[in-house]
């Protein structure tokens, strides 16, 4: 008993748009990930820049 395989043959045409869907999601993930790490800072940064704001408000006078 033998099993037959189907063979499924793309047209060229779904695997040109599933070869550029590819490639913009590779893109898409680069940017995302770049922007992350252009944006990291350590926490004591984000901490004093917290202060900062805080210290203002109360000089102001707002709650």
């Amino acid at each position: 008993m033998s099993k037959k395989t189907v063979v499924y043959r793309e047209g060229k045409l779904v695997r040109i748009i599933r070869d550029t869907a590819g490639v913009v999601g590779l893109i898409g993930v680069g940017i995302l990930a770049g922007y992350a790490l252009l944006n990291l800072r350590p926490g004591w940064e984000w901490t004093l820049e917290q202060n900062a704001e805080q210290s203002a408000k109360k000089a102001e006078g707002s709650p």
